[in-house]
Order: C-alpha cells, then sequence, then structure tokens
C-alpha cells in the first residue's frame, strides 16, 4: 500500500473538484473584496476562512492515498459551510432590498456584485457535490 497518491491528475473527479475550488476561491475573493462600501456591513471574513480550510483539507487527504476517497465529501462540506456562512452574512440584505415586496424594481435593486458571489458560492456547491460521485484516486492494479 502507498502513502501518497500522485495520480489524482488522471481522474475526471479531479478536475470536476477543480472547477469547484476554482468558483469557491472566486466566489470568496467576490464577496471578500467586492462587498465595499454600502454592503461592507454584510462583509465578513469567515467565509473567506471556511472556504480556505476546505481547500487546503482537500489537498492534504487527497495527496495522501488512505484518505484520497473522502477529499471531495470534505470539499463538499465546507463548500456548503461556506455557503451558509454566506447566506447567513447576506440575507438581511435581500430583506431590505425586498422590504416593499416582491417587485421588478426591487429585483432592479440587487448589486451585482451580490448576484456574481451568490451564483459562483451555488457553482461550487453544485460541482462539489457532482465531484463526490466522480473517482479521485487511481485503483491498483491486480495481478
Amino acid at each position: 500500500m502507498r502513502l501518497f497518491n500522485f495520480e489524482f491528475f488522471k481522474r475526471t473527479g479531479f478536475y470536476v473538484s477543480l472547477a469547484s475550488i476554482v468558483s469557491l476561491v472566486a466566489a470568496a475573493l467576490t464577496y471578500t473584496l467586492g462587498f465595499t462600501d454600502a454592503l461592507l456591513e454584510y462583509n465578513s471574513s469567515n467565509v473567506m476562512s471556511i472556504a480556505l480550510i476546505g481547500i487546503v483539507a482537500f489537498f492534504v487527504l487527497l495527496v495522501l492515498e488512505p484518505t484520497s476517497n473522502y477529499a471531495p465529501l470534505v470539499l463538499w462540506l465546507f463548500s456548503f459551510a461556506s455557503l451558509l456562512a454566506y447566506v447567513s452574512n447576506i440575507y438581511m440584505y435581500f430583506t431590505g432590498v425586498f422590504y416593499n415586496g416582491v417587485s421588478l424594481e426591487a429585483f432592479k435593486l440587487i448589486d451585482s456584485t451580490v448576484l456574481i458571489s451568490t451564483a459562483l458560492f451555488v457553482v461550487s456547491f453544485v460541482a462539489a457535490n457532482v465531484a463526490m460521485y466522480l473517482r479521485h484516486s487511481a485503483e491498483e492494479e491486480e495481478e
């Protein structure tokens, strides 16, 4: 049995996880750097922290052969946790936007940074969910 798994790049699951990671980083950066001025009160560092911990944990688990099968699950959990932290931080923004009811004018008031970061967090979560069902590590060949 090997201790390290360095053949993860040969599997489809790794590339789907990589797409999830890229989307998660883009979402976290958009949220952290884009929520300024009027959106500053909805900005919190917990979202970026959760995302970074999840990405580091994913790669550590992926490289170690005994835990490489659990790496996509950990990525999904941290992607979901960062999405929940994001929603927890911005739900009051939406209550302010839709205070007078749901209308076309209210939808036009939503800041584009909020829409972009929300979409990226959801894409990251969905891609991590798909990646859980794909192979990430190479099977040992039996002779």
